[in-house]
């Protein structure tokens, strides 16, 4: 009853111990015949205290149990622990543990002792199903890989292949459990680099893969290569950390080749002294001496820029150590970017600048539009007024117009009485007189009414008399 876990270091054979522990190792088992290991990462490797791996994610759960997998049930995907009392405890290297996130957790991760000293913290708490019984030395390599501070090797070490030498559960398969007829091919991407083939995890990140041999890559390489290789990738990532904070315009800048580097200058040499004495090299675009800003002294080093590279080069030859204004100088070439830091920080000022005038612009436009507004609403409203006015002027003229029509009318109506010599005319208000005929009017009619029922009743009355004799 025992397994062989091929790895990128060298075979592991466990030993299981089906007795102690029937579940975990038919789950184990099963998981092994099914190629689900295949292409695992030894994830986290803790030296001289042990290795962890079993997790196809690669970060860390419990996996899933093969009843899981089988029934791809989530309730499934757990089973109890098998810990008894007088179990074994963790006092001996290669031992095989079930990993768990708490009691009765398990699922396919598991990991591995590397040490011969009791872990007292893990007794009662894992399930110890196995043991390593061929391949420690194998054990070891692992147990001195180069991790990082999370534990995770430089160089991935996976789980190749499984192979079960003899399954006492041979016909206790889950139901639904599929076996493929063959183990599963990882999928590669090629390194442009190396040239080797790297397996693509979901959680891929740039390490060496386990096929990269690096004694081949660092063959034929002296110390000193190494040492400036280490150099010159500590330059480049703290180029790209200036760059992130600002303080370079590009991580892959570099100085100009045509300046020249000019120091221990005497405090009375001028520009113009160095130019003339440097212009017999080749043509010159600029030479300054560096002054203090506030004094204008010198501050006795300067800045030489020539037109061609060939002309600088001729000149740091040539120029080294001689004496100018009983003073030796000191050529080397310039290492300064302050011009072209100075230039980038122009452009970007400039950029800057243009984004705000635009803001502005638009900001102006938009209030030009609200403006424009503004005057058509207040236009329209003038004009609405304009219009009530008129209206207003219209109807007063109408209401003039018909008050005089009413009073022409009353006028003649009254001239017409008083040629009857019915009524005298009178002056009064215009209303009053009409309200007066309307209540004259009124009074006849009801008077006409009354008379007429008054008749009515005294003839019904006569009739009745008669009536009676």
């Amino acid at each position: 009853m025992s397994v062989l876990l091929e790895t990128s270091v060298g075979d592991l054979v466990i030993d299981l111990f089906v007795d102690e522990c029937p579940k975990t190792t038919l789950n184990f088992l099963k998981l092994c015949k099914i190629k689900f290991y295949n292409n695992c990462l030894f994830y986290e490797v803790q030296r001289d205290y042990l290795v962890s791996t079993g997790d196809p994610t690669n970060k860390g759960s419990s996996g899933t149990s093969v009843w899981g997998v089988a029934s791809q049930n989530p309730k499934l995907m757990y089973f109890d622990d098998e810990i008894r009392k007088n179990n074994r405890k963790f006092d001996k290297k290669g031992l095989v543990a079930m990993a768990n996130k708490g009691p009765n957790m398990n699922g396919s991760a598991f990991f591995i002792t590397l040490s011969d000293n009791e872990i007292e913290h893990l007794n009662n708490k894992h399930t110890i199903f196995g043991q390593i019984v061929e391949g420690l030395e194998n054990l070891d390599k692992i147990n001195k890989a180069y991790t990082d501070s999370k534990g995770r090797p430089y160089q991935n070490i996976r789980i190749k292949h499984t192979l079960v030498i003899d399954d006492p559960y041979e016909d206790q398969d889950p139901e639904g459990l599929v076996v493929p007829s063959r183990s599963p091919s990882p999928v590669v991407i090629r390194s442009k680099d190396l040239g080797q083939d790297e397996y693509l995890d979901e959680d891929f990140d740039e390490r060496l893969e386990d096929d990269i041999d690096l004694n081949e890559i660092m063959k034929g390489k002296t110390e000193e290569d190494l040492q400036k290789e280490i150099i010159e990738h500590q330059t480049k990532t703290r180029a790209a950390v200036l760059e992130i904070v600002e303080d370079l315009p590009d991580a892959d800048i570099e100085p100009p080749k045509n300046v020249l580097f000019v120091c221990k200058l005497n405090p009375v040499t001028q520009d113009g002294d160095l130019n003339l004495i440097f212009s017999r090299f080749g043509p010159i675009k600029t030479c300054e001496i560096i002054r203090d800003w506030k004094t204008g002294d010198s501050l006795q080093y300067a800045f030489i820029e020539f037109e061609t590279e060939e002309a600088c080069i001729e000149a740091y030859t040539r120029m080294e150590g001689v004496a100018i204004d009983e003073r030796r100088i000191h050529v080397d070439f310039s290492q300064s970017v302050a011009k072209l830091w100075n230039s980038h920080r122009k452009k970007q000022l400039k950029i800057a600048a243009d984004k705000i005038l635009e803001h502005e612009e638009i900001l102006r436009d938009k209030e030009k539009k609200v403006y424009n507004l503004f005057n058509n609403y207040k236009d329209k409203d003038n004009g609405k007024k304009k219009s009530r006015s008129r209206d207003r002027e219209t109807r007063r003229d109408r209401d003039d117009r018909h008050y005089k029509y009413k009073d022409d009318r009353s006028s003649r109506r009254d001239r017409s009485r008083s040629k009857d010599g019915k009524h005298k005319s009178s002056h009064r208000d215009d209303r009053k007189h009409i309200h007066r005929d309307r209540s004259d009017s009124r009074d006849r009619k009801q008077h006409k009414k009354s008379s007429h029922s008054y008749r009515r009743e005294r003839s019904d009355s006569r009739d009745k008399k008669s009536h009676r004799r």
